[in-house]
């Protein structure tokens, strides 16, 4: 096991205090890395030797005295070469600070988020459940590890490595945003599901009114299962759009702190921003404008044209595969996103329908 792999840290919650990342192999504790190994490691410029695949992970945050204060339990997706995976993130300090409480480790009852007792309900899939071996393991190599590490602390200026408040909400929010992110294509992902399965509720109510009703068993039984299946999919849209705004509030509260300095002095010498879309233009933005449209430059340019993000998405979609849905043939490309009808010109002259 690799020795004097904590990292401490003045910065946050985490007053004093020592951060590691347990690396495990199954479930055996292979290796600690300290916060800077594990920062390389998520941003690609260090790899996890041997591993691949969704590798078992404990974030630990242990006070001056030995103690562990919190653990998260969460899974790193890595590819064939042991790199993470692009775009991953997790608010792993967010996720330690909210936790519930979990076993006494020494020092009182931690902080404990693993799959059953995620205090943010999204991230629940992204974490796994630890067993007592698990605790023994990991409080076992903090107590071996630290003490190198503590008297290598006294010796130097912790205030020279430190992150200024500033760099460390930004780091915050870049990947909370990541995370958001991967939960809204999630979530795209599920609307459409949504849309196909209210189609085919429709159709079956249709029919339970028609004058062949529903008298199956198995047609009564689908059917609850759709009603059911719609309901749970409307409580996720609502629980991640409100999830969103909060996030969207916080980011932009970050970036007034970040922003506001240059955006003055953009306005004050009369700077334009100019950005680019495909069948929108070139667009010309003013500095007040720049925090609306990085916030969703898609959405942003559709509003331009007086079209919907969906509508535009689906239009370049056609522009980069002008192709038929139906049979893949090459159609004509309607380079104007205004008159183009997605019902109809995603179709070849065959399928398009009537």
């Amino acid at each position: 096991m690799d020795n004097a792999a904590l990292h401490q840290t003045d910065t946050d919650t985490f007053i004093g205090h020592v951060e590691a990342y347990c690396v495990f192999q199954g479930r055996t504790l292979a290796k600690v890395l300290n916060a800077r190994q594990f920062e390389a490691l998520c941003e690609g410029d260090d790899a996890l030797g041997g591993m691949s695949g969704k590798v078992f992970m404990a974030y630990v945050v242990a006070n001056r005295h030995q103690y562990i204060q919190a653990l998260v339990f969460f899974t790193l997706p890595l590819d064939e070469d042991g790199y993470c995976l692009d775009g991953w993130r997790l608010p792993l300090q967010r996720l330690a600070n909210t936790a519930g409480r979990g076993p006494n480790l020494g020092g009182g009852r931690i902080r404990l988020a693993c799959h059953s007792q995620c205090s943010i309900s999204w991230h629940q899939d992204s974490l796994w459940e630890p067993t007592t071996n698990t605790f023994s393991a990991i409080k076992k190599a903090i107590h071996e590890q630290f003490h190198g590490l503590a008297a290598a602390s006294v010796s130097s200026n912790p205030k020279s490595q430190q992150e200024s408040e500033v760099d460390v909400l930004r780091r915050e929010l870049r990947n909370e945003s990541a995370s958001y992110r991967n939960q809204l294509q999630a979530l795209q992902q599920e609307i459409e599901r949504q849309r196909l399965l209210n189609e085919r509720l429709t159709g079956l109510m249709d029919k339970g009114t028609s004058s062949t009703p529903l008298s199956q068993p198995a047609d009564r039984v689908d059917l609850h299962v759709l009603r059911r299946q719609n309901e749970q999919l409307q409580m996720k849209v609502r629980e991640l759009q409100l999830s969103n705004e909060k996030l969207r509030k916080s980011q932009k509260g970050g970036d007034d702190v970040i922003g506001d300095e240059l955006i003055n002095q953009m306005s004050e010498w009369e700077v334009m921003s100019v950005v680019y879309h495909p069948g929108v233009g070139h667009i010309n933005l003013k500095p007040h404008q720049l925090q609306d449209y990085l916030d969703d430059p898609v959405a942003y340019a559709a509003h331009h044209v007086e079209l919907s993000k969906q509508e535009y998405q689906v239009w370049l979609d056609h522009q980069a595969k002008p192709k038929c849905q139906a049979c893949d043939v090459s159609i004509p490309l309607i380079a104007d996103p205004t008159i183009f009808d997605p019902d109809a010109d995603v179709y070849c002259d065959e399928h398009k329908p009537h």
